[in-house]
């Protein structure tokens, strides 16, 4: 709190600190008569400017001038301003009360128009100087402000006096001068047509920012392109995954596409089905979706059956698991067999533990195919990467941490 009179006396200052107590290194090195106090909010109440005005103010008024002389008190309109006990002594010292109206404290307090700025400008100085010289970041610590306060009260001390003559001889206070706050005012406006302009001026402004002017369009995100955990998805992929019907967005991308017969049975791989046209592809995926429950509830297909369906696939590798070699026609319950997604094998419930995912992958598709380590305890899992050519996976170790969307293992590269 800063406070000064018409004749260019600036009374001492009152600190508030944003705390609920106050400590005694806080208050010492400060200017002299300077009062400190503390608040939750670091802003001033009621209390705290009784406190100011018993302390700082009436003793400096009562020393200054008799009671007979009338005393103004001017500020900001605030309700702290006005407590019973205030207002009591203002009458019993003939003070009289004259808060500002809102808002104009710019062209009409004293302080604001031209003793504020130097001082602001002086304590930024001040600060900058206490920074490079302590080399201290951040808030400046408590027990350093009384001191930085006495420095700047002392560099303002020679113009202090001067700044706050020209405040009031500027506001219209003193000498008093009406006109010097009134010509700052803009001129009335003296036409309805203006109000007008500028009432159409603002709808308009507001119809343009908030869209009312453009035609309302929906704003549209395209398919969902289906991406199997750790599969890399080249652009080519993309496109051809992006003329698909919106119900067969879940087809994975991959090399070997199990044949939907009624029996069940995986189909051998293709090296010319990398060319077979996509909606064949589409087509076999959706039949093996709607006869799903049928596949399961039939089991597996008796050897002779597998034999006559799969011409370019080993009989004896169809007919056993690839884990642990078991005979299909041997097994208590041929329904828990699954096949593997990558290698197109069939693996027996007690090697799948019982697994009933639709994306299974046998446990030697699931290590690395040059250091042969586990998926499921690798920590990097995002790391893993699987080759162009042979489809098999590689870990983040033995790829080197590769982006490459082609990428080919070291095998398949020294086959080449």
């Amino acid at each position: 709190m800063v406070c000064a009179n018409a004749k260019g006396d600036l009374l001492p200052p009152m600190v508030v600190y944003k705390r609920q107590n106050v400590y005694k290194n806080w208050t010492m090195g400060g200017p002299i008569g300077t009062e400190y106090s503390c608040s939750k909010s670091g802003w001033f109440d009621m209390n705290l400017f009784e406190d100011w005005f018993f302390s700082i103010l009436l003793p400096h008024i009562q020393v200054n001038s008799d009671l007979e002389t009338k005393k103004i008190v001017i500020g900001d309109n605030l309700a702290s301003h006005f407590s019973p006990r205030v207002i009591e002594a203002a009458i019993e010292n003939n003070i009289y009360m004259a808060p500002l109206p809102a808002h104009s404290t710019h062209i009409m307090q004293p302080l604001d128009v031209s003793f504020f700025g130097p001082m602001k400008k002086k304590w930024r100085t001040i600060l900058d100087t206490w920074r490079k010289q302590s080399r201290r970041r951040g808030t400046i610590p408590k027990e350093h402000f009384p001191s930085l306060l006495k420095t700047l009260w002392s560099s303002i001390e020679l113009t202090a006096e001067k700044n706050i003559k020209s405040g009031f001889k500027t506001t219209g206070i003193h000498p008093y001068n009406p006109n010097e706050v009134l010509s700052k005012l803009p001129s009335e406006l003296s036409s309805c047509g203006s109000e007008r302009r500028l009432d159409e001026s603002l709808l308009e402004f507001l119809k343009n920012t908030r869209g009312y002017n453009k035609s309302s369009t929906t704003r549209r995100r395209g398919k969902k392109i289906s991406v199997r955990p750790g599969q890399q998805m080249l652009q080519q992929t993309v496109e051809q995954q992006s003329c698909l019907p919106e119900n067969l967005n879940d087809i994975q991308a991959s090399n070997v596409i199990p044949d939907a017969s009624s029996s069940g049975t995986p189909k051998a791989p293709n090296d010319n089905n990398e060319n077979e046209p996509l909606s064949s592809i589409a087509e076999k995926c959706k039949k093996v979706r709607t006869k799903k429950k049928n596949i399961k509830s039939s089991g597996l297909v008796t050897p002779s059956t597998s034999k006559s369906k799969q011409s370019d696939y080993d009989y004896a590798t169809s007919n056993h698991c690839s884990v642990c070699n078991c005979q299909y026609s041997t097994y208590t319950d041929p329904r828990d067999w699954i096949c593997c997604i990558s290698c197109i094998k069939w693996v027996c419930g007690i090697c799948n533990q019982g697994s009933k995912e639709t994306e299974y992958e046998c446990p030697e598709c699931n290590l690395c195919s040059i250091c042969k380590c586990d998926f499921s305890v690798y920590v990097g899992k995002q790391d893993w990467i699987r080759c162009i050519t042979c489809n098999r996976w590689v870990c983040g170790a033995c790829n080197k941490g590769s982006k490459n969307p082609r990428y080919e293992c070291p095998a398949c590269e020294d086959e080449d």
